[in-house]
C-alpha cells in the first residue's frame, strides 16, 4: 500500500510570516520583530510544541513587543486568518482519496491552531491519521515524530511519500527511507507528486 504524508503550513494552507507581518502592520520595525522575535523564535516553537497555551503566547507577545494584550490577541487571530487553503494541494489530497491511497497529516502546529483549521476546513476528514507537534510535544525535524507516525499507523517508509516545505524536515524523512518532495508552489513540485502517484 502506498501512502502520502502531508504537512499543513505552506503545503495545504498558506504559511508566510513575512506576508503575515506586513499585512498586520505598516511599521517596518514591528514587522521585523514579528518575524524574528515571534514567528521564527523559541516562543512560537513552544507554542507549536503545545508547551504554552494561546492565552500564554498572547501574554508573552504583549510583553516582548511592548503592545497591549488586545493587540496581541488581534495578532494571533490575524495569523489564524492568514492560513488560507492552497487549492492545488487540496486537489492532490482529494485525488489520493479517489484512488484509495491512504493519506496522513504530519504537522508542527499548536492545538488551538489545529482546532481553528478543523473548524474552518473540511479536508481533515480525508486523512486516515494525523500526528502533530502540539499533541506529541515533539516537532519536525526530530526523527521521533516521524517514528510516531510510522508506528502508529503501521506505515512502510519505503512505500510512503512525504510532502513538506522544509528541507530539514524532508532530509530527516529521506534518512528514514521515505521518499520526499520539498514543496514549493511550482509546476515542478506538482509534477514530482503526480509522477510518484502515477507509479502506484
Amino acid at each position: 500500500m502506498k501512502n502520502v504524508i502531508f504537512d499543513l503550513g505552506a503545503v495545504l494552507v498558506e504559511w508566510n510570516p513575512a506576508a503575515i507581518a506586513s499585512s498586520f502592520s505598516d511599521d517596518p520595525d514591528l514587522q521585523s520583530h514579528l518575524i524574528n522575535d515571534i514567528y521564527i523564535h523559541q516562543i512560537w516553537s513552544d507554542f507549536d510544541h503545545g508547551l504554552i497555551s494561546e492565552t500564554e503566547i498572547q501574554q508573552q507577545i504583549s510583553e516582548m513587543l511592548a503592545i497591549d494584550t488586545n493587540q496581541a490577541v488581534s495578532l494571533i487571530e490575524h495569523t489564524k486568518q492568514s492560513l488560507k487553503l492552497i487549492p492545488q494541494m487540496l486537489e492532490v489530497l482529494e485525488l489520493c482519496k479517489k484512488q484509495q491511497m491512504p493519506s496522513y497529516c504530519l504537522s508542527n502546529i499548536s492545538p488551538s491552531f489545529l482546532q481553528h483549521l478543523r473548524q474552518r476546513y473540511s479536508f481533515f476528514e480525508l486523512f486516515d491519521g494525523i500526528v502533530t507537534s502540539g499533541e506529541e510535544h515533539i516537532a519536525k525535524p526530530d526523527r521521533r515524530i516521524f517514528e510516531i507516525m510510522l508506528q502508529r499507523y503501521d506505515l512502510n517508509p519505503r512505500h510512503s511519500l512525504f510532502i513538506d516545505d522544509s528541507p530539514a524536515n524532508t532530509e530527516t524523512a529521506r534518512s528514514m527511507n521515505i521518499e520526499t518532495v520539498t514543496f514549493e508552489a511550482s509546476e515542478d513540485c506538482y509534477l514530482q507528486i503526480s509522477q510518484w502517484m502515477a507509479r502506484v
